[in-house]
């Protein structure tokens, strides 16, 4: 019974060691005084105080050292201590001197093996026990007293409320009973706690403590949080910063991990405390990726997510897996960690994005151009077909790659003689059949059209670059038998401006009056489309000369029109306050009214002051205001005055009184008394200037 006493009592001592090795996270120090409950006691213990630190010689000594992960008999109320302990906010636990730490985990690696779980040794007091007193413990099975029957015949041992006291090695308390009662100890572990794999691991009923800290915009380092709970914020627009992850001190193996920052990219690969990312830099933390290493790997995956910026919650990633998002700006602000054992099941991702990481899309389209054919895919941005070239595009295609969003980039084209497609597609226009595009929509679908939103230009003949439409709009021209000849594409996150502005993306000849060449702002404008005045008007005064130029009208062709207008009145009668049809009767002013509606220059349709057209001209009577047009013109009209000898053809030349168009070499066409002629610059005394109406 002696030997079964000492069997029992280096039971407990053997037990009480290893319920007493308390994890710390590797980045918090001494001074972080952070107390964590023993695992076998009430009493709290705090490392570094209540447990001896071995030597080396000791460590080596010990022919079969315990090979449980540290940590995994602590209850819970440990992770709530650690929790609930403040780190100082400006105390910086991962930048203390690693070489300190170095040396440490150097002594001890050295007697152990990397893959095993290093455990504290038995001290002196429990080196007194009998050496024939050891116990070997198989999985699954009881250790009880040999002979329980007979217990008036040998005096028993019981470990007295060994989880209702405080324990530690030096002090075990053991109480003798009564000799009619036997000694009786149950012991039990399961096949968890005891079976050893290859690696030294030892399969744990719970996995270890992973222990994470995040650095936050204005509010610096945060607390550590452990084991799923979340590190950063969510619902306050900060940007998190900077992290750092770390396993047990003494964990066989460790955790690696990188961050993507703003305006760097992915740094490089950190473990066991370090910092990854900045701090008092201001730049945002976009992504991140960890994975376990050494022999804790091959028994737990680690899974992570991130909160970020417009998405929220992301999917659970896992193993070197990235997490967050590259290529959008997009703040990462909070962060959650988790180990799970090989085979169990990864944490629910119930109500989070379904990716577990997001990036840019990466688009491409191409062109089939006149006399090229399908050019090669270009990028985000790029131009497709020709400029300078007079080159039509015939036909264009797009895709998408690696977003892992739904969604398609897709086009619908206004084709020549085919006008719009009914529908949309990834490729879009003819081949072979020599038509060209004249304009086009573009738009994203799926999630892609949710997130993002597409930007497009066209390069059109005659026009050049026009402005930028986007998600359908329309690009380009129609019913003016202008061909495209270059597109641009950029896709763009909704919360982000787009490339640049929209004004002219898009000009429907059947609406438009003018492209090209126009006067400025404040002057007369020329027009393809007819002059309309005061539907008073009646006949013969409500005659209006229908506009003969084009939309692309230059400004010569524009002079031309004006001046072969005037010709087509030769011999038409001269009458006062007249602007009629030819052969009708125009005075000088009402010649000049005709010929500028040639031009489809509207002068005003109505009869107040600076209204001038037929029918006012007329109705103000002989000697009303409008019957002076001339010098009302001269006075109140929206022209250029330019002087004598800055005179070009097509100018007005004013006399008080009087009004005439010049041809260029001293010659003029007038409306004079008589008929419309031909006459000499000079005929009626030196002029008193110029107007200009096409500048």
């Amino acid at each position: 019974m002696r030997r079964i006493g000492n069997r029992i009592v280096a039971a407990v001592v053997s037990l009480t060691l290893v319920a007493g090795l308390v994890p710390t996270p590797a980045f918090a120090s001494a001074d972080d005084s952070v107390v964590l409950g023993n695992a076998v006691g009430n009493e709290e213990v705090v490392p570094g105080e209540n447990q001896d630190e071995p030597s080396s010689e000791e460590v080596a000594s010990e022919e079969d050292p315990a090979e449980s992960l540290p940590g995994d008999d602590a209850p819970d109320e440990s992770i709530e201590d650690l929790l609930d302990d403040e780190v100082p906010s400006d105390e910086n636990p991962a930048e203390e001197d690693p070489a300190a730490d170095d040396e440490t985990s150097t002594e001890e690696d050295s007697a152990v093996d990397d893959d095993v779980l290093a455990e504290e040794p038995l001290d002196e007091d429990a080196s007194e026990v009998d050496e024939d007193a050891t116990i070997d413990v198989v999985a699954g099975e009881d250790v009880e007293a040999a002979d329980a029957k007979d217990s008036d015949e040998e005096d028993a041992l019981e470990v007295a409320d060994v989880e209702g006291k405080s324990t530690n090695d030096k002090d075990i308390a053991v109480e003798e009973v009564d000799a009619d009662e036997e000694a009786v100890i149950e012991e039990k572990k399961s096949d968890d706690e005891s079976a050893k794999d290859a690696d030294g691991l030892t399969a744990q009923a719970s996995a270890p403590v992973i222990t994470y800290q995040a650095h936050v915009q204005s509010i610096g380092w945060q607390n550590p949080v452990t084991n799923g709970r979340t590190a950063g914020t969510s619902g306050q627009s900060l940007r998190m910063e900077a992290l750092r992850v770390s396993l047990p001190k003494g964990t066989s193996g460790g955790v690696t991990y990188r961050a993507h920052v703003q305006n760097i990219g992915w740094q490089g690969w950190v473990k066991n405390g370090a910092v990854s990312g900045t701090s008092g830099r201001g730049l945002r933390v976009e992504a991140f990726k960890m994975k376990l290493t050494g022999a804790i790997a091959k028994k737990y995956d680690i899974y992570y997510r991130t909160h970020i910026q417009q998405f929220g919650w992301l999917k659970w990633a896992k193993n070197g897996e990235s997490t967050g998002s590259q290529g959008l700006s997009l703040r990462m602000e909070a962060l959650q960690v988790r180990l799970v054992a090989k085979g169990d099941s990864a944490p629910s991702s119930s109500g989070s994005f379904r990716l577990t990481f997001v990036k840019a899309p990466s688009i491409s389209y191409r062109g089939h151009v006149q006399s090229i054919g399908w050019q090669r895919w270009v990028g985000n941005g790029e131009m497709a077909g020709t400029s300078g070239q007079s080159l039509r595009v015939e036909a264009l295609q797009t895709r998408v790659k690696g977003t892992g969003l739904s969604g398609q980039i897709q086009l619908r084209s206004h084709v020549q003689s085919i006008g719009w497609e009914p529908g949309w597609s990834t490729k879009s226009g003819t081949s072979g059949r020599g038509l060209r595009l004249e304009a086009l929509c573009v738009r994203l679908t799926g999630n892609l059209g949710k997130y993002f939103d597409v930007y497009y230009r066209v390069h059109a003949q005659r026009i050049g670059w026009m402005g930028w439409a986007k998600n359908g709009e329309k690009s380009g021209t129609s019913a003016m038998s202008l061909r495209l000849e270059a597109l641009e594409v950029r896709v763009v996150p909704k919360w982000q401006a787009g490339p640049g502005s929209g004004e002219n993306r898009y000009i429907d000849g059947k609406t438009v009056s003018k492209m090209g060449y126009q006067n400025p702002e404040g002057f007369y404008q020329v027009s393809s489309k007819n002059v309309h005045i005061t539907s008073a008007a009646t006949a013969p005064w409500d005659y209006v000369t229908p506009s003969r130029i084009g939309v692309w009208a230059s400004r010569q062709d524009c002079i031309n029109a004006f001046i072969a207008r005037a010709r087509e009145y030769l011999g038409t009668p001269y009458v006062w306050d007249y602007s009629c049809a030819p052969g009708v009767g125009v005075d000088c002013i009402g010649l000049v009214y005709q010929c500028a509606y040639a031009c489809g220059m509207d002068l005003g349709g109505g009869t107040g002051y600076d209204d001038f057209n037929p029918w006012a001209h007329w109705t103000s009577g002989s000697s009303g205001w409008h019957s002076h047009d001339a010098n009302n013109f001269w006075n109140y009209g929206r022209v250029m005055h330019v002087s004598l000898d800055d005179r070009q053809v097509g100018d007005l030349i004013s006399w008080s009184g009087h009004v005439a168009i010049y041809l260029g070499g001293d010659s003029i066409i007038e409306a004079y008394p008589g008929s419309v002629m031909y006459n000499s610059l000079w005929a009626h005394g030196t002029p008193r200037g110029c107007m200009r109406l096409f500048q």
